[in-house]
């Protein structure tokens, strides 16, 4: 998405951006999709800052933070069936954080 952003901001091409579809001519391009992120604890964690700046967010409370990608299961409604397929020969589809990143996290 900051790529995308930064492409708009600049006012240069932004068709061959990974992961990003776009329809050009009345035809989808859709291009290259990239890696997975293998190592989850060198994402950020969410900020929950985002909870108190919005009242809809204040009414709901907190919400539980979720550790991991992907999903083992293949359940014919879920779009996690369709995500292993594009994803395919990009990495492992179920990844974790590890216990020591966790625990970083909520020593903070």
């Amino acid at each position: 998405m900051v790529e995308l952003a930064d492409a708009v901001d600049r006012k240069v091409d932004f068709s061959r951006i990974p992961n990003l579809w776009l329809k050009r001519d009345g035809s989808i391009l859709a291009n290259e999709m990239r890696d997975l992120v293998a190592d989850l604890d060198s994402l950020p964690f969410p900020d929950r800052k985002l909870y108190t700046t919005y009242a809809f967010f204040k009414r709901q409370g907190n919400r539980p933070l979720h550790f991991s990608r992907g999903c083992p299961y293949e359940c014919s409604y879920c779009h996690n069936t369709r995500k292993k397929v594009l994803f395919s020969g990009k990495g492992k589809h179920v990844r974790w954080r590890s216990m020591e990143g966790f625990s970083q996290r909520s020593t903070r």
